[in-house]
């Protein structure tokens, strides 16, 4: 059961197959996908974080990544983020409108994480933006991909089940999170996604994405081919951080569009 929940008032993401769509919110609100597949860290505007690209970013002074919170950070917490006592926060949105809400209750030691959309519905974008990626290497710190449903992360699991979204272009995509294992990894870091259905490789995805604690929110990836029969297909994902390395893992998706 997903600790992170997403509701919006228009119905902008449809699920293929018979699971719903789950996953933490992304934070920087977007609108409909660009036509161009391949995101280009340098087409992307209206950013959130600024960093310095040549030297990583912690969370110092920012949020503690080694104890529960104990009362509301000053930013935004990680979703699924340790955390105690009975909280209840609230943020602005980077891309607020009248009548939304952005909300981290902390639910069983972890927080939960709640995004409405009242009078301006919003599509979540491909990834949570920051500015200027990290530019540098990064030797010893390991790459982990999971799934984007959940509290505490952890790594996909050899042939696990995802069920993908139809997004407000009608493309298929599926959701995961990244980990790097350092707490002193760069707050911005380039991603590269690339994903096979069926063997098939699909476009590449190139996003900045913002981490906390080592550890993004959700990151969507456009699949090559919408899996609209009633069957299993194949997937593989292949994601590299630049600078820092890789990961990969094999999976299945739930297929049909009806």
């Amino acid at each position: 059961m997903s600790r992170a929940s997403f509701v919006v008032v228009a119905p902008l993401l449809l699920s293929l197959g018979c699971g719903p769509s789950e996953g933490s919110p992304d934070r920087d609100a977007g609108g409909p996908l660009p036509d161009a597949r391949v995101q280009d860290a340098s087409a992307i505007d209206a950013p959130t974080l600024e960093t310095d690209a040549g030297a990583p970013e912690t969370d110092a002074g920012l949020l503690d990544c080694e104890f529960p919170a104990l009362a509301c950070p000053p930013e935004a917490p990680l979703a699924g983020g340790a955390c105690e006592g009975a909280l209840s926060c609230e943020y602005v949105h980077p891309e607020a409108g009248e009548g939304d809400e952005w909300s981290f209750t902390c639910v069983d030691g972890a927080w939960d994480e709640r995004l409405v959309c009242g009078a301006n519905p919003c599509a979540p974008p491909l990834a949570e933006r920051c500015r200027e990626p990290f530019a540098g290497m990064l030797e010893g710190v390991g790459v982990e991909i999971g799934p984007a449903e959940g509290g505490a992360f952890r790594p996909f699991a050899s042939g696990e089940r995802l069920t993908a979204v139809l997004g407000p272009q009608g493309l298929a995509m599926v959701s995961l999170r990244l980990r790097l294992d350092s707490i002193t990894a760069p707050r911005c870091v380039l991603v590269r996604v690339t994903p096979s259905l069926d063997g098939v490789p699909g476009d590449l995805s190139e996003l900045p994405v913002t981490l906390r604690c080592g550890e993004s929110e959700r990151v969507l990836t456009i699949l090559g081919s919408n899996p609209c029969e009633a069957r299993d297909y194949a997937l593989l994902l292949e994601v590299e951080v630049a600078g820092v390395g890789r990961d990969t893992a094999s999976l299945v998706v739930t297929g049909g569009c009806g």
